[in-house]
């Protein structure tokens, strides 16, 4: 279903749509491709120690003299949170509760599920072909029921069973705190905007208190800020805030996402090796791409890994990394990379097509049957 703009009429508390969002397929497409290039390229190569010229060139020109951590990964992480900030708050101004709800988590767990069986598998099928032992096959039952519930995530320990699935939590709880304030972020975005950030702050402040498993709960939890800023720079686009109240909002989310880091994740902290470095680059390209909205043309490219970017993010690691490991000692590193992003490229768009578009399907299906709007 095309995502179109809102832009409020003059005099008028309706909404009309105005035009696709066509930057926002350019920045989901950029986004898969980095996490692609950061996991099956850089650190791959890195781990395994191989002379990769093009990741030299990369490093040399680009992300080391930028200070761009992890081969862009972490980038493209805080690339997806602010298109979700951004997206979830445009959406739910036309939907009620439950539609909200049903939506989201259709849209999340359905894909994720059958991306855990297929992970399951793919790794006994590796400890098959090959003898060594995969961590993930000595889980139990329960293990991976967990983690098709995300629920692993706030446990300990936690046995990952996807390596992504960290950043699937974060965006859960988002959901379930843009439906709590769902009608402030309707009606009233600066209460809601603020009273999201202030929630977060005050569970930043105490993660270290209420034992290990809150602690895992609020690693997740200051992330969130991040989702904010996109949604702050969401209100001024829609005009819902004017300038001032929306950089007074930024500043806000911007201070809870720095108390974040310090007081969880402060090995991100220092200038070497920073997340607010990642997180600024990453602001100021959404807003030159907001700016350029009407004049930006979509490469074709861009929007097929766009529209694919959700499974492509749930299988390039396992079916990508799976497939080097079984490939490049035998026939090289570049002819082991192209079979494995075309393998991944050929599952994540079977994904899409099978599995995303039709859980997508019935949960319209689902809202109309209770009389939602839909």
């Amino acid at each position: 279903m095309a995502i179109t703009q809102i832009e409020t009429v003059p005099g008028s508390t309706e909404a009309k749509p105005r035009e696709n969002l066509g930057f926002i397929e350019l920045l989901r497409g950029v986004a898969a491709l980095l996490v692609v290039w950061d996991h099956l390229i850089g650190a791959y190569t890195t781990n395994h120690g191989i002379d990769f010229t093009p990741v030299n060139i990369v490093r040399d020109y680009i992300t080391k003299p930028l200070a761009i951590i992890q081969d862009f990964g972490f980038l493209a992480v805080v690339l997806f949170f602010v298109i979700s900030g951004f997206i979830i708050s445009h959406i739910a101004q036309r939907e009620s509760h439950l539609e909200f709800a049903i939506k989201r988590l259709f849209r999340i767990y359905p894909p994720f599920i059958i991306s855990i069986v297929i992970t399951v598998a793919a790794n006994f099928g590796y400890q098959y072909l090959t003898g060594e032992k995969s961590p993930i096959t000595s889980y139990s039952s329960l293990d991976y029921l967990r983690a098709m519930t995300l629920v692993n995530w706030v446990l300990t320990p936690q046995n990952p069973i996807s390596g992504v699935a960290w950043t699937l939590v974060i965006e859960v709880l988002f959901y379930i705190m843009s439906l709590a304030f769902l009608r402030l972020v309707q009606k009233r975005p600066v209460i809601a905007n603020v009273g999201m950030a202030g929630l977060c702050l005050v569970i930043i402040l105490v993660s270290h208190n209420l034992g290990a498993n809150f602690f895992l709960f609020a690693v997740s939890v200051s992330y969130i800020p991040f989702l904010l800023s996109g949604q702050a720079l969401y209100f001024l686009w829609a005009r819902k805030v004017n300038f001032k109240v929306y950089a007074l909002l930024f500043i806000i989310d911007y201070l809870v996402l720095i108390q974040g880091i310090r007081n969880i994740n402060n090995q991100f902290y220092p200038e070497t090796n920073s997340y607010g470095v990642s997180f600024i680059y990453v602001y100021l390209f959404f807003v030159i791409c907001v700016c350029l909205e009407r004049y930006l043309k979509i490469p074709v490219l861009f929007k097929f890994y766009s529209k694919i970017s959700y499974s492509i993010y749930l299988y390039h690691g396992a079916i990508g990394i799976l497939t080097l490991n079984l490939l490049y000692k035998r026939i090289g590193f570049v002819p082991a990379l192209v079979i494995a992003c075309a393998l991944v490229t050929l599952v994540s768009y079977i994904s899409w097509r099978f599995i995303e578009k039709p859980s997508q399907k019935w949960a319209r299906i689902l809202a109309r049957r209770f009389k939602l709007k839909v």
